[in-house]
């Protein structure tokens, strides 16, 4: 029953966007949560290699994959560089700080992170770390694997057409508008008009 009541508080709470700040305060207070600890999975693993704690294969109909667990804090921007190392064997990949904010209820902070370059194909990675600033026993981590439907771009971004790109630099030169090429002839210029009046006297 105990443990029903404790489901139940976690899915309020995760619906209320609360999970992450009140899960991690309990944590760090020796509360069980019901949440895992998987040590090393965020700083020494890939997710996407270790399969003894991640099942990636996504069922039919489903589109987005979500694990909770709590693991040592990353401290991967205390230094101010905001691009990481690269993680284990996965060919330089790493993860990037896409957002951050304060958890003001616990007196933390949220940081959103982004996998960059994303692996080809149709799934992209992001990554959620809530962590309490006055402790550094360990910080909660929501990792999410999502189809993305081939409307992705390399790092997350949208991607510039780049017709439409050539396009505005073209008429900031002012040689096109946006309608086209106008029907009027365009004026002479002052070399082709003294070129025309040569040519008419001498036919004279």
């Amino acid at each position: 029953m105990q443990l029903q009541e404790r489901f139940s508080h976690l899915q309020a709470a995760r619906k209320e966007g609360r999970l992450g700040d009140h899960a991690v305060r309990a944590k760090t207070l020796g509360k069980v949560v019901g949440i895992p600890v998987c040590e090393g999975a965020v700083n020494t693993k890939c997710p996407w290699n270790a399969a003894e704690l991640f099942h990636l294969e996504l069922v039919e109909g489903e589109t987005i994959r979500e694990w909770l667990f709590f693991d040592k804090p990353r401290r991967a921007y205390d230094s101010g560089n905001r691009k990481q190392r690269s993680l284990p064997d996965y060919s330089g990949r790493g993860w990037h700080e896409s957002r951050k904010q304060l958890m003001k209820e616990q007196a933390g902070q949220k940081r959103s992170y982004y996998m960059d370059p994303q692996p080809p194909g149709l799934f992209e990675w992001h990554l959620f770390e809530y962590q309490i600033n006055e402790s550094d026993v360990c910080a909660l981590y929501r990792l999410e694997l999502k189809l993305t439907n081939g409307k992705k771009s390399p790092k997350g971004r949208v991607a510039k057409d780049p017709l439409v790109d050539l396009q505005k630099k073209m008429e900031k030169m002012g040689q096109l508008t946006p309608e086209g090429a106008s029907d009027k002839p365009s004026p002479p210029t002052k070399g082709r008009t003294k070129a025309t009046k040569e040519r008419t006297k001498s036919t004279n």
